[in-house]
């Protein structure tokens, strides 16, 4: 049977508490063996240690504000080798002997939590054991919510958000008096609940307030009320997906949806506004699914002021009233001001007004870039940059012309290189017969332009000069109308044929 003296048994259990590390049960088991240690250091023999053994710190204690952050003590022994090790090593500090064997340096991780914390760093040489108290200030407190925005149908109804916090102590409140809606805190499962009542008014909005300490969260809580109005989906640009734009307009507006239907060609998806006062809309969508053609409802107001109501929110949403088009007080047009394309033609008889918004296609600004002259492939890069895709080009031995698309499925846009110089001498647009309306009113045997085209062209200085007729032998095919624009000496040549509409945009020769 091996005895083993005080001083092995000091040094077996010393080794213990160094094995600590790989423990899972490191903190329990470090502080029973730290006992022990302490037990046998007390029961050792006088001469184990002597007046010349020493451990000293420079420290007994650190702090740390909350961000990560390294401190270095001094260590200082008559031991010669010592170590260092704490619980905390496998959670959020990191000790590491410097390299000149007389310091430790302690790192603590950045505390995301709420809450000071504190540890216990022990330092031992040969026999000899010396404490530092660690503490590091809690961290700043930290809400977020799952939601922004709660919504509530005039019925009324339950919700529900989560929400994320490094604490405790979490509050709710609203932002002002509303009784019509009251909430469920449950912090252990981060939850709040929300209930809304019926309303049988004005729509409201009320904000929800978590605060977790200094820390500030909100929701805002919204209720239908009893709709007065309804308007559309007004999109001021072509969608990459009407159909889904719609719906997700609709839905965020409370309608419900009808049904969908597709026949003869033409696609219509229907709703009931969640308005009483409006009948089933219909939105009949475009042939290229990037915008509707029209859209059709009645409105039934409650009186002259109701009805007085409609007009007011439609010139608030951007609508302005089209004098020209405008015929009588039974018959009304509006336009959007920030995209004319959209108009809505209101026909009132008797008590009802027939509602008919239509997004006819045009030109919001000049359609050439004035490229003539720049080297090609300068051009090419500058096009290719707004996301068009080049979709033809044709070969006329000394020019080539390439073709690009545009936002709109049925107009190309295209650019003339010539051979030699390699610069543009011509742009042009063409169109399929369905948007020939965009710039002409007529057919290929008389044509006048829109009024919006034809004021696009006067605001780019360009004047009518002359028509002329195309023929193919001796037959009429067409007609051609030719504006200039003598101080930039340009040339606009608007021809329309039984074969189609054709922009060219090239520069003016003199005669």
């Amino acid at each position: 049977m091996v005895i083993m003296t005080s001083r092995k048994r000091a040094r077996w259990f010393i080794i213990n508490i160094i094995n600590l590390k790989r423990t899972s049960m490191r903190k329990n088991l470090f502080f029973a063996n730290l006992l022990v240690v302490l037990a046998l250091l007390v029961s050792c023999k006088p001469e184990l240690i002597s007046e010349e053994s020493t451990l000293r710190l420079s420290r007994k204690s650190i702090k740390f504000d909350a961000e990560k952050n390294s401190q270095v003590i001094q260590v200082e022994t008559s031991r010669g080798k010592w170590t260092a090790l704490s619980p905390e090593e496998a959670t959020w500090l990191t000790l590491t002997m410097k390299e000149d064997g007389k310091s430790l340096e302690i790192t603590a991780d950045a505390n995301t939590e709420a809450r000071e914390r504190k540890a216990k760093v022990m330092v031992m040489a040969e026999g000899l054991m010396e404490g530092l108290d660690v503490v590091q200030e809690a961290g700043a407190e930290q809400i977020s919510l799952s939601r922004d925005v709660l919504h509530f149908t005039r019925q009324g109804g339950e919700d529900r958000l989560t929400f994320s916090t490094n604490g405790t102590g979490v509050t709710c409140e609203t932002d002002i008096s509303a009784p019509w809606v009251t909430y469920d805190l449950d912090e252990n499962q981060h939850l709040v609940t929300v209930s809304v009542k019926a309303n049988d008014g004005n729509s409201r909005t009320v904000k929800l307030i978590l605060r977790q300490g200094n820390s500030v969260a909100g929701v805002t809580v919204v209720q239908a009320g009893m709709a007065r109005f309804w308007i559309p989906f007004l999109p001021t640009t072509g969608q990459t997906n009407i159909f889904r734009s719609i719906i997700d307009y609709e839905t965020a507006q409370h309608s419900t949806q009808l049904g969908y239907n597709k026949a003869d060609g033409e696609e219509t998806i229907e709703f009931i506004p969640e308005s009483e006062y409006f009948s089933k809309a219909t939105y009949t969508l475009g042939d290229d699914q990037t915008m509707y053609e029209k859209v059709t409802t009645t409105f039934t107001p409650a009186n002259v002021t109701h009805e007085q109501e409609f007009i007011t929110k439609l010139v608030e949403v951007g609508f302005v009233k089209d004098l020209v088009r405008s015929q009588s007080a039974e018959r009304v047009v509006y336009k959007l001001k920030n995209n004319p394309a959209l108009s809505v033609l209101l026909e009132k008889k008797d008590d009802v007004i027939r509602i008919t918004y239509t997004y006819t296609l045009q030109f919001a600004t000049f359609p050439f870039n004035n490229y003539i002259g720049e080297a090609w492939q300068t051009v090419k890069a500058k096009v290719e940059e707004t996301g068009a895709k080049e979709v033809n080009a044709l070969d006329w031995d000394s020019e080539v012309d390439y073709y690009y698309s545009t936002s709109i499925s049925g107009v190309t846009h295209y650019y003339t290189e010539n051979k030699s110089s390699h610069e543009v001498v011509e742009e042009g647009l063409s169109f399929t017969a369905k948007y020939n309306s965009m710039v002409v009113v007529g057919n290929y045997m008389s044509f006048e332009l829109t009024e919006d085209f034809s004021a696009l062209l006067q605001e780019a200085g360009f004047e009518f000069v002359r028509e002329e007729e195309v023929k193919r032998g001796s037959t009429l095919i067409g007609l051609r109308h030719i504006y200039q624009n003598a101080a930039e000496k340009r040339e606009m040549r608007i021809q329309n044929l039984n074969a189609g509409l054709t922009i060219r945009y090239l520069p003016l020769v003199d005669n």
